[in-house]
């Protein structure tokens, strides 16, 4: 779904309002912007955020700001800072007394947990699980405890290429009991959301989720 069918009135007529953007790519923060802006993309003044920035850096992304423009934050995928690169831009604006707006626009994580009929109110979110096997399955039986002694949804995101494995890996590793919920290309065309038992999933065809933005999460009760 295009960003514009995603995002309500105010939040689009403040982004078409900005000259000045960070991003983690200027060429894929062009191709974003391009349905969106209402002037060529060509005059937008579009810096890519380093990996780690140092303090010089940090100073030439905000410099912007402190002549006087509103410069916007866009991730390549979800919410900037939010398992994503940016924090240290906001935190730095923070630091320097900068008032920060987040934008109200689709969030994967909160979408897919609204879908996936878990218990919503309490809800942990842990980006990316480790890739190994052995500290993986270690991860996911923690989770496991922690849905049960918390109470909590117990969330996270994978490298989409690596979906498929990670769907493997926990209905070999979690209890039958345990609830485990997918919400995958949530606001696209494909979107395809599905929540059931580990022994329910057991007797299902595996999804395919290869390349597929999904995120997994599990829940006891």
């Amino acid at each position: 779904m295009p960003l514009a069918d995603c995002l309500p009135a105010p939040a689009l007529e403040r982004v078409r309002s900005l000259g000045h953007f960070i991003a983690e790519s200027a060429r894929t923060a062009r191709a974003i912007l391009k349905p969106l802006a209402d002037r060529p993309v060509s005059t937008l003044d579009i810096h890519e955020l380093p990996r780690q920035p140092d303090a010089a850096a940090i100073g030439r992304l905000l410099a912007p700001i402190e002549a006087g423009h509103s410069v916007g934050l866009l991730s390549e995928a979800g919410i900037p800072s939010i398992a994503d690169p940016g924090q240290v831009i906001v935190r730095a604006a923070h630091e320097r007394g900068i008032r920060v707006v987040p934008l109200v626009g689709p969030s994967s994580i909160l979408l897919a947990i609204a879908a996936s009929g878990l218990l919503p109110q309490r809800f942990a979110f842990h980006a990316y699980l480790p890739v190994k096997d052995v500290p993986l399955r270690a991860a996911l039986r923690q989770l496991e405890r922690d849905a049960a002694t918390r109470g909590e949804v117990q969330a996270w995101i994978e490298a989409p290429y690596r979906n498929d494995r990670m769907v493997g890996v926990v209905l070999e590793t979690c209890r039958p009991e345990t609830r485990f919920a997918i919400a995958a290309d949530l606001t696209l065309p494909g979107e395809w959301i599905a929540s059931a038992t580990i022994g329910t999933w057991r007797t299902r065809p595996r999804p395919a989720l290869d390349r597929r933005p999904a995120v997994f999460m599990l829940a006891t009760g």
